[in-house]
């Protein structure tokens, strides 16, 4: 039927409820993309290497981890009236889109209530973190002010705060803390920028050929350790900037909880 228009059904597996699920149960959200009146799809090719997450079960326990490593799929589809492109997008980028279109505080209360059901506290405020500290922008255009700054509020105000759980007589004070999810998140962010350079060999060494000498160069590419430097050094800025408004960054005056 030369008159036909064709819809673009994509489906993706859903990380977040995935992860939280205790019994293994295989969760996936999809869509349909209109493609424009009279488009039929021809072909559909993957433009860059395919996303690779390892780990866990069915390969996808391991996403939310890598998503600042690798570059998000994406795919060519030829139509008879053109080429679509159509890019996956990271936990991330769906946080910030989220908060983004945010239309005042109530409707982004439910939307971080939302992400917290579907995917955990901690995942939802280390998302919060990450986009505070300038990711989760596409390939047009980076994170905007006030995406920010919402962000920062939600990691601010949502993180919870450190408690004294029921201990044993016999068991330390400090190992009956129950630290915060901001804890654990500030600590799930850093591990995911750093997870590729932790346990590799930053340095390599080869022989000179021509001298007869060592040489020695980066094992790691110059470019991987300046991104990562990058979003430390943010990280880094953003906690000092904030100090005063986080728990336990404001000095002695922060109390544990009981």
């Amino acid at each position: 039927n030369e008159s036909r228009t064709d819809l673009l059904f994509v489906s993706a597996p859903d990380v977040g409820r995935l992860k939280q699920n205790t019994v293994l149960r295989y969760v996936e959200q999809g869509t349909m993309i209109p493609l424009g009146d009279g488009s039929r799809v021809l072909a559909i090719g993957l433009t860059g290497k395919p996303f690779a997450a390892s780990g866990k079960p069915l390969g996808f326990g391991n996403e939310l981890a890598v998503q600042f490593d690798h570059t998000p799929s994406e795919f060519a589809v030829l139509t008879n009236t053109g080429i679509h492109i159509v890019r996956r997008r990271r936990f991330i980028d769906i946080f910030a889109n989220a908060i983004r279109v945010a239309s005042g505080d109530e409707d982004l209360d439910n939307k971080v209530k939302t992400f917290t059901t579907i995917n955990g506290r901690v995942e939802m405020v280390a998302a919060a973190l990450a986009v505070a500290c300038g990711q989760g922008g596409d390939t047009r255009r980076a994170v905007d002010l006030l995406t920010e700054d919402r962000a920062r509020s939600i990691f601010i105000n949502y993180g919870g705060q450190p408690k004294l759980a029921d201990a044993d007589v016999l068991q330390a004070p400090e190992d009956s803390v129950q630290l915060s999810a901001r804890h654990d998140a500030l600590v799930l962010y850093l591990a995911r920028l750093t997870r590729t350079l932790w346990k590799s060999k930053v340095i390599s060494m080869a022989t000179d050929s021509a001298s007869g000498g060592f040489t020695v160069g980066s094992a790691i590419p110059i470019s991987k350790l300046m991104t990562v430097q990058e979003s430390v050094q943010r990280l880094r800025r953003f906690l000092e900037q904030n100090k005063s408004l986080i728990q336990g960054l404001a000095g002695p005056s922060d109390r544990v909880s009981s």
